[in-house]
Parts: structure tokens; sequence; C-alpha cells
């Protein structure tokens, strides 16, 4: 998504949760970033109750799926995870 001011908002609050993202097209990726947005919560600072927990998988075939960034059992509050991708 481009535009910042557009974002997806889970169902639920649990570890069932995805998002799919198609290109639409091949694109030679070095790096990823995920921005997260407290989305009614009133948090506006770090806090220590929340974890920025999450997995990034890529397909070229929708079919076949690689982990290519694991942040599955963070313990900290990031809101903008910066990924380097280990092979593009």
């Amino acid at each position: 998504m481009k535009d910042p001011r557009k974002f997806w908002v889970a169902a639920e609050n649990n570890s069932k949760q995805w998002i799919i993202v198609d290109l639409k097209n091949e694109f030679y990726v070095k790096a990823l970033q995920v921005n997260f947005t407290d989305y009614k919560s009133n948090i506006y600072d770090s806090d220590s109750t929340v974890y920025t927990r999450f997995k990034l998988l890529a397909s070229k075939d929708n079919k076949t799926w690689e982990v290519v960034g694991d942040l599955s059992h963070e313990r900290t509050d990031r809101a903008n995870p910066y990924i380097e991708l280990e092979k593009p």
C-alpha cells in the first residue's frame, strides 16, 4: 500500500490473522518495512505490554511460500520494523 493513510485492520487480535499483498509483477526486493498503527488503542509511545510479532512469506506463484522474515518471537514493540532480505 503506497498511501500511508490506508491500512488493514485484523478482524481479531490473535495469531491466526493474515494479509496477502499482491505486487502484480516480479520485483527485485532487497528489504521490506512494515508500518504498524496502534488503531484505536490510545497508545502513543512504546509500551512494554505490546509485542510486534509476525512472519513475512513470499511467493512467485501463490502456491509455494518461503519465510523471508521472522519476527514471531519478538518481545518488543517495533512500530516500523525494517527487514533486509538475505537474498533478493
